[in-house]
């Protein structure tokens, strides 16, 4: 049987747990998140964020339980996920990120929402028209993207999509919030909106 490295460390969480995961040559980083801190990090805690940000591995965020999501079924503890949200930037990383968010939503039973939140971009200063923001790619166009790549996804066959305007971050959150979202799959950035 596989079993679990401890490594017990005082510090800075994230730079420890970087360490950590670089010591023992990890493929992937689990960790828990409470979501707590500005609208930013809505979704995750500061010490998840810096992880996420930085691992050279990808990250497994999972949201803090409540009660309903848990029960013990025949001496197991089991958890419900819900939905998985596959949060997309229309960018190279979209299809790695929809086809990981489908796994995990087969291998939870779960429903798969590919999410994509259209960022306003400020006016500049010489815009005739005012203050008023121009429009990043149309919620249109990004919702006929996002439905060809869910429809891609083989096995996807639970995926829906959910796009919105406005703050990436607060947007991501929102949808997860919204959808009571149990697990959410991001890229690590390399896109033009990291988180």
């Amino acid at each position: 049987p596989l079993l679990p490295a401890i490594d017990i460390a005082t510090g800075a969480p994230a730079a420890e747990i970087l360490a950590s995961a670089g010591r023992a040559g990890v493929d992937l980083i689990v960790m828990g998140t409470r979501g707590l801190g500005s609208a930013g990090r809505m979704v995750f805690g500061s010490t998840t964020e810096r992880v996420v940000r930085e691992a050279p591995v990808p990250v497994l965020a999972v949201p803090e339980y409540s009660p309903e999501r848990m029960s013990v079924e025949q001496g197991e503890a089991r958890f419900t996920v819900g939905e998985v949200i596959a949060a997309v930037g229309l960018d190279g990383a979209d299809t790695a990120v929809t086809r990981a968010g489908g796994e995990w939503a087969r291998a939870c039973g779960a429903a798969l929402t590919v999410g994509h939140v259209c960022h306003d971009v400020p006016a500049p200063a010489w815009w005739p028209f005012g203050p008023a923001a121009q429009s990043a790619p149309s919620s249109d166009a990004a919702r006929e993207q996002l439905e060809a790549l869910a429809s891609s996804v083989a096995g996807a066959a639970r995926a829906t999509v959910d796009v919105r305007r406005g703050n990436v971050p607060a947007g991501i959150a929102a949808i997860v919030r919204d959808r009571d979202a149990g697990l959410l799959v991001v890229s690590r950035g390399g896109g033009q909106h990291r988180l």
